[in-house]
């Protein structure tokens, strides 16, 4: 009993980390352009751009992971000045979704293997 529920967790996670990194390939390539354009003004987002200029993973992905933080947490960013609220307000919901809603879940992703590392670390 304890082993079946052993393997599904196993399953379970890894079957997340396939769905997950397939939904942020998926935002990193056909919704970052998109996302750029409402800050074509920004200077922090056009750093950016120039400095992960090319069309690897990791530049795609350094250059959404700064506008995720935007979205993620708009009053901290607000308040620091590297967006004003006019530019996320610009921003469709469903678009911002893409975005936050799979950071959200790789955050609680990450915290529940951590906890079940800690939890029952050598059986």
């Amino acid at each position: 009993m304890i082993m079946d529920s052993e393997l599904f967790f196993a399953g379970l996670t890894v079957f997340e980390i396939v769905v997950l990194a397939g939904i942020l390939l998926f935002v990193d390539y056909t919704k970052l352009d998109e996302l750029e354009s409402y800050f074509s003004e920004n200077e922090v987002v056009q750093r950016s751009k120039r400095f992960w200029s090319r069309s690897r993973r990791i530049d795609k992905m350094m250059r959404m992971s700064v506008i995720a933080c935007f979205l993620a947490h708009p009053s901290v960013y607000i308040k620091k000045g590297d967006v004003t609220r006019e530019e996320l307000a610009a921003i469709p919901l469903g678009l911002k979704r893409w975005v936050v809603w799979p950071t959200y879940w790789s955050v609680f992703w990450v915290f529940r293997v951590v906890a079940m590392l800690l939890w029952d670390p050598f059986h």
